[in-house]
């Protein structure tokens, strides 16, 4: 096994070599020279960061921000380009809206991180409480990981059992009991035989009839999810989950940390299906961390202090705690984003999907022309998974889009895209011919070989 991986990493190696060695990746290079030499004084001085993880889908040229507006972000070497991402997923009105950007103003002056409640952490969750169906009691954290994390622990506190089920190849962060079928997440974590690992088909629920005894909680994405965006999620799977769950007394966890205010104001099924708890991130903070677990008073009141600490000891209350939960500039940004987006709903969502629809559309037009291994998948919310047919390698057509896309002004990391309303058509014209140069770029350069 160990010496099969090795000879795979060999030819990783050998192949990212090649696609360093292609006329658009040099173009590229000389393009961002001050990028890449920041990128590596940082390498040298020791810092560590996620985008430098050496996977199949690595970009070949590193990308160190400068700054960010509307649609664009600007590197070190002054180039400006289109962002595909927008702060991986956080930002559907744009960089730097006005609207955040003067909350934060208005906050900065009157302190940080003070250590203790604040209004506008109590507004923020009331905010919360009042717009998604399942609230009757709020905590804020900082990432999406740690909402999970409360949840897990709430969910096990009120119902007395040790398991947790999640489905196969989702991604809810990066607690250990949640990444035991993620291999790429699991080095450095203990092992642990507390997490149920269910298909994403029916077959689930006879699983969890089969463990309810051991089972606090079940996780899922209220929406398809983005690693295995399979078609038997839908509707009626999202009901039965909920009915097989309340009847067995398991309490069920949406991640809404991706989807939720994405599809729609709130929580994604919105009364369609509520679960127990909610957990929410990314668009809620505006651009800054915030993240939360809501729901149901009779699970989340496990993470309420009685007020007097031995009763909580006896009680089995949880510590839900962090130092910067409930950060007054945080929750100032999230505030004004959300304020924002509830006010012009009717426009901003309607807009997302039809451009995401329009996008995903040119995307498989430019690829059937170049007969390239390349699809879109549009998915709700204004996002558009651009995907390889395997296999996938640092020499794969979808994956050299990374650089190809950068020659073109825009910046693809390989994730799915998301549209904003600062995307404006003009935008989205220049976002598909980008594409178009693109593939006509990996042809000419016989970067990949062509789709049969």
């Amino acid at each position: 096994m160990v010496q099969d991986l090795e000879a795979k990493a060999r030819e990783l190696d050998a192949q990212t070599a090649r696609a360093k060695d292609l006329p658009t990746t040099k173009r590229v290079l000389a393009k961002q020279q001050k990028t890449v030499a920041e990128n590596l004084r940082r390498q040298a001085a020791g810092s560590i960061m996620f985008f430098d993880k050496p996977a199949v889908a690595a970009p070949l040229v590193p990308m160190i921000a400068d700054r960010a507006s509307g649609c664009n972000l600007y590197d070190l070497d002054g180039n400006e380009f289109i962002d595909l991402h927008m702060g991986y997923w956080t930002q559907i009105i744009g960089h730097a809206p006005s609207v955040v950007v003067e909350a934060v103003k208005r906050e900065i002056e009157r302190g940080t991180t003070i250590g203790v409640g604040n209004t506008l952490e109590i507004e923020l969750a009331e905010f919360l409480i009042e717009h998604i169906e399942c609230a009757e009691m709020c905590c804020l954290a900082i990432s999406g990981t740690s909402a999970l994390m409360h949840a897990l622990k709430l969910a096990r506190a009120s119902r007395g059992r040790p398991k947790i089920a999640k489905f196969a190849n989702a991604f809810h962060g990066h607690d250990a009991d949640l990444v035991v079928d993620l291999p790429e997440f699991r080095h450095g974590l203990a092992a642990t035989d507390d997490t149920l690992v269910l298909p994403g088909t029916p077959e689930a629920f006879d699983l969890i009839r089969k463990h309810a005894d051991e089972l606090a909680g079940v996780v899922i994405e209220p929406a398809p999810p983005v690693r295995d965006p399979r078609p038997s999620y839908d509707l009626a799977f999202y009901k039965e989950l909920r009915r097989v769950t309340a009847d067995l007394g398991i309490v069920l966890i949406f991640d809404e940390v991706l989807r939720g205010f994405r599809c729609r104001f709130g929580a994604t099924l919105g009364d369609q299906v509520v679960p127990d708890l909610a957990c929410f991130g990314k668009i809620i903070g505006g651009g800054l961390p915030v993240a939360a677990v809501v729901g149901r008073r009779s699970v989340m009141s496990a993470g309420a202090t009685s007020g007097n600490a031995l009763r909580d000891l006896s009680g089995g209350k949880v510590a839900l705690v962090g130092t910067y939960n409930g950060n007054r500039i945080a929750c100032a940004a999230g505030l004004a984003h959300l304020k924002y987006i509830k006010d012009h709903q009717d426009e901003i969502y309607p807009y997302l999907r039809e451009k995401a629809h329009w996008l995903g559309k040119e995307i498989n037009a430019h690829a059937s022309e170049h007969k390239l291994p390349i699809e879109s998948l549009v998915l709700e919310g204004g996002m558009v998974m651009v995907k390889g047919r395997p296999p996938t390698s640092p020499m794969h057509p979808a994956v050299l889009l990374q650089t190809y896309l950068r020659d073109q002004g825009c910046f693809f990391s390989g994730a799915p895209i998301q549209i904003s309303t600062a995307h404006r058509p003009s935008d989205l014209e220049r976002i598909s011919a980008a594409f178009k140069a693109a593939m006509a770029n990996l042809v000419a350069d016989g970067a990949a070989p062509t789709a049969a």
